[in-house]
């Protein structure tokens, strides 16, 4: 199910399309093994078993869970960031495309809770290589609010002034939402908050909510 979309996702191109096959089969086993048992209580057969590969393979590729549960939470986060680059047409006026983004963005997380459970929920337990990634989507959640600011502000809207911290609050304001529904295993409780977080944002951004 999770086999094909680890395709072009991770840092260094992959010898031979049998090991790159054999590599994605590994990280979506610990996304789903991970979002099953936790990622404290994965173990390498657990992982070796779902994939179908010899624990001799495993080890060609990663040098233990920890590795290639970091590599699965980079190719979640390559993947939403991905799909997320098109969510926003710029041909739409800013705030259709504010709430546009918002809304593929709640969609892609409900539609693969295994996914986002993984970058937002699992990685504050894996320690601070996990963390420094959750950190850069964290960064980059900043960087597409502030390019959402400035569309506003040309536009011609009363947006107030913001600095990077208030970026950096805003963007952690709406992962934590996010997150704290993926930790209680709803992610049907998601889509629901599409119009608060609308709402949030432009009143952050000093504007009258729709």
């Amino acid at each position: 199910m999770l086999g094909a979309l680890w395709q072009g996702a991770t840092r260094a191109p992959l010898e031979g399309d049998v090991r790159a096959s054999r590599r994605r089969r590994m990280l979506a086993a610990m996304v789903e093994a991970v979002a099953e048992t936790g990622y404290a209580a994965v173990t390498v057969s657990d992982i070796t078993s779902r994939a179908r590969v010899s624990p001799a393979t495993f080890y060609e590729e990663f040098a233990d869970t920890s590795t290639c549960f970091l590599a699965a939470v980079e190719a979640c986060a390559a993947r939403l960031a991905s799909t997320l680059e098109t969510a926003a047409p710029a041909h739409l006026p800013p705030r259709q495309r504010l709430r546009r983004f918002l809304g593929r963005m709640l969609d892609e997380l409900a539609a693969s809770p295994d996914i986002a459970r993984v970058c937002l929920v699992e990685s504050l337990a894996a320690g601070p290589p996990a963390m420094a990634l959750r950190q850069e989507l964290h960064a980059g959640a900043a960087a597409q609010l502030r390019g959402f600011h400035e569309t506003l502000a040309a536009a011609g809207e009363p947006v107030r002034p913001v600095t990077d911290v208030d970026l950096e609050a805003l963007a952690g304001a709406i992962i934590t939402l996010v997150t704290h529904r993926l930790a209680s295993g709803d992610p049907a409780a998601l889509r629901p908050l599409h119009a608060p977080m609308v709402a949030i944002v432009l009143t952050h951004f000093g504007l009258p909510p729709p």
